[in-house]
């Protein structure tokens, strides 16, 4: 622990990053219950402000910033303007931006957010996409398309809400923000955990007590089976998914169920959350259709009422047709759809019994998910408060979702992405937050009808347990929580620091690491300056002959670990323990330029990547 302690410490830059963050965060806020209180307040729900004012964030940038050649840096002071102007409705109302609970909740996010202000980012996804996007951002102060810089991401047609947040927050405070994200996954979770306590609450009001948010708060976070630090703490958009989808579901079952006299403001927070979803990720089209349907199983006595969803689809609509006009003038950059003589029907019995392994290996959120569709299966009662059909909704959403996956590693994925259902249970993690909402309906109830027979010190109890979990928790769990802190990670990216400046320009990198699941490759070439696009790697799952020719047509290259072919095909046995520059003479052969030793470790080899 005491050579963790410095790593722990945020630099000043790392600081300012942080505040700005939560002052977007809280711009955001503003901005999405000044919405709530400007159109009436009647039927909104304050515990959705963050993704509504995040839904409307992205709105502003996908629609001028699509359409317009806007700077970038224009829309982002104009929307600190409406976030400062969101603030006169806010305190003439006397209102609580995600209600009154926020502050307590907020509170207790310190021990997490604290115990993060220092991390570096450090994820193989991170450097492929999420990270060049938002250095894109920065240095061309717009999206891609036609007449600016070639993008260096993978995925430069990837969605850009959450990069976005991480532009903002970036711009703020002056350096690049490339954790931010994480913090934000964090607060989305705070304001689900507000929801979900108010849904376990029912008809109860008011602010709710240290106890009870620590509960909450415990609940989807630490102990949420899914719950995985490496995607909410990482610049990922799993969490930011499944948080907006779980208050898509919740806005547009109060939107179809309230009466019509609610006024405007159940429309707008659909419409935004809306927004925010399909602005996430790629495959989020596919969980708003899923939503729809189970909204609709809900409306099935009364089908007109569905048509109250429709502005607000359409508002998410033409926010994805800007999108994709913009996209469409990328040659490549996200997923697509193999042909349908290419799909992978031969692998289809070893990606089920792939699928079937992850389902045993995480029973807590597959098992409690079994039991939620069961209970969907009741009938749907005309007069049930919106949120019980949440259960049906989710019910909806996992049976579906797990077919439209076993259709992704069909048609979309390929050779061991599809043999291994790659990502299948990262994928249902987007699940996670309508799980628990689902929960808190269920439990609500039965907690109400029962929990009087239970002795009285059961609650405080759990409140204490819970209290110390949200508190002591991210330090207890240090190595989950700082993953960043690997030091094989650590290690490149401090080698690379001192490569950058040498790099010959022109020349792009090849990184070498056959041991690797090619993760490392991608973090060296992003702490090098370049991106994907740009390098390339020698990795466990290249193919011989692709080698080869790597190394072939190679002048420098960046060796993190080695093996027989490498061996032979550069001509050098290179010594264990450490991480080498390798170079061509005049004559073409390769030779050992120089070495950075490992330290606190012998081998590359002994970190699972």
């Amino acid at each position: 622990m005491s050579a963790l302690l410095p790593a722990l410490v945020p630099s000043l830059g790392q600081l300012a990053a942080v505040a700005a963050l939560l002052a977007v965060a809280a711009g955001l806020a503003a901005i999405g219950a000044a919405i709530r209180l400007l159109a009436g307040n009647r039927g909104a729900i304050a515990e959705a402000d963050l993704v509504v004012g995040w839904g409307a964030a992205v709105a502003l940038f996908v629609g001028p910033g699509v359409i317009l050649p806007v700077p970038f840096t224009a829309l982002a002071a104009l929307l600190a303007v409406l976030a400062l102007l969101a603030i006169i409705p806010v305190v003439r109302h006397r209102e609580m931006p995600l209600g009154p609970g926020m502050p307590r909740m907020a509170a207790l996010l310190v021990p997490l957010l604290a115990l993060t202000a220092s991390m570096v980012a450090s994820e193989g996804d991170d450097f492929s996409h999420w990270l060049p996007n938002l250095r894109y951002l920065l240095a061309v102060d717009h999206f891609p398309g036609v007449g600016l810089p070639p993008p260096d991401s993978i995925f430069p047609a990837y969605p850009h809400g959450t990069t976005l947040v991480a532009y903002l927050a970036s711009r703020l405070s002056g350096v690049a923000a490339d954790t931010s994200v994480g913090r934000f996954n964090m607060l989305l979770l705070a304001s689900l955990a507000l929801a979900a306590l108010r849904l376990f609450r029912g008809e109860e009001s008011g602010r709710p007590g240290w106890l009870a948010s620590a509960v909450a708060l415990a609940f989807v976070t630490f102990l949420s089976p899914t719950f995985v630090p490496r995607l909410a703490l990482a610049g990922y958009a799993d969490v930011s998914t499944g948080v907006s989808l779980a208050f898509v579901a919740l806005l547009g079952l109060g939107l179809v169920g309230g009466n019509r006299g609610q006024g405007p403001a159940p429309w707008l927070q659909s419409a935004l959350a809306l927004v925010a979803l399909v602005m996430t990720k790629q495959s989020t089209v596919a969980l708003v259709g899923l939503a729809v349907v189970g909204i609709a199983v809900s409306t099935w006595r009364r089908p007109a009422r569905l048509t109250r969803l429709l502005p607000a689809l359409a508002a998410a609509a033409l926010a994805l047709a800007a999108w994709r006009y913009r996209v469409g003038f990328l040659a490549e950059g996200e997923k697509t759809v193999l042909p349908l003589a290419e799909w992978q029907w031969a692998l289809l019995p070893e990606t089920l019994r792939s699928i079937g392994g992850v389902i045993v290996n995480k029973g807590g959120y597959f098992g409690a998910a079994l039991a939620l569709c069961l209970v969907a299966l009741r009938p749907p009662s005309a007069d049930a408060a919106p949120g019980r059909d949440l259960v049906r909704v989710f019910a909806a959403a996992f049976v579906g979702y797990t077919l439209f996956l076993v259709w992704i590693y069909l048609a979309v994925f390929t050779d061991f992405e599809s043999r291994t259902a790659a990502s299948f249970w990262r994928y249902h993690t987007q699940l996670g937050a309508l799980q628990i909402m689902a929960l808190a309906v269920v439990a609500g109830p039965l907690w109400r009808r029962h929990g009087g027979r239970l002795p009285k010190a059961l609650p405080t109890a759990l409140g204490l347990v819970c209290l110390a979990v949200v508190v002591a928790g991210p330090f207890a769990a240090l190595r989950a929580v700082r993953f960043d802190l690997q030091p094989l990670k650590l290690h490149i990216a401090q080698a690379m620091a001192e490569l950058r400046s040498d790099w010959p320009a022109g020349v792009p990198p090849l990184i070498v690491d056959p041991q690797g699941s090619g993760d490392m490759c991608l973090l060296a070439a992003y702490h090098l300056g370049l991106g994907p696009r740009t390098s390339s790697c020698v990795y466990y799952f290249t193919p011989p002959d692709q080698a080869a020719a790597s190394l072939g047509q190679a002048k420098l290259a960046y060796a993190i670990t080695t093996n027989p072919q490498v061996a032979a095909l550069t001509g050098l046995t290179l010594p264990d323990g450490a991480s080498h520059l390798i170079a061509r003479d005049e004559s073409g052969n390769w030779r050992l330029a120089r070495s950075w030793p490992f330290r606190g470790f012998a081998s590359a080899s002994e970190f699972k990547r």
